[in-house]
């Protein structure tokens, strides 16, 4: 059996494992950071994801699409924050409308 060792366990990294894993080979990823749920000390920043159309169809190439879409939330507007401490909504797409 063909053996791949990923570097980095981020979306990509992930991924690749997920696809390498799929067509039989025996993966190992390997990730410099500690797990940040097992950390005793939060840093309190927060990372916001968003699904668009690539990683739908990336996800749907390994089988998650449907369960991560599940666990998440659909977006149809962004809010942008200017320079002059104004901020306004600007549409992302329809409700149940996914951009490419």
């Amino acid at each position: 059996m063909p053996k791949v060792i990923i570097v980095g366990a981020g979306l990509v990294g992930a991924l690749n494992a997920c696809y390498f894993a799929q067509l039989g080979w025996d993966t190992e990823v390997y990730e410099y950071r500690s797990d940040v749920r097992e950390l005793e000390e939060n840093s309190g920043r927060v990372i916001n994801l968003t699904l668009a159309g690539r990683g739908r169809k990336a996800l749907e190439g390994v089988g998650l699409k449907d369960e991560v879409v599940r666990h998440g939330l659909e977006i149809t507007h962004r809010l942008v924050h200017y320079v002059d401490e104004t901020t306004k909504a600007h549409p992302i797409a329809r409700p149940g409308e996914v951009r490419e």
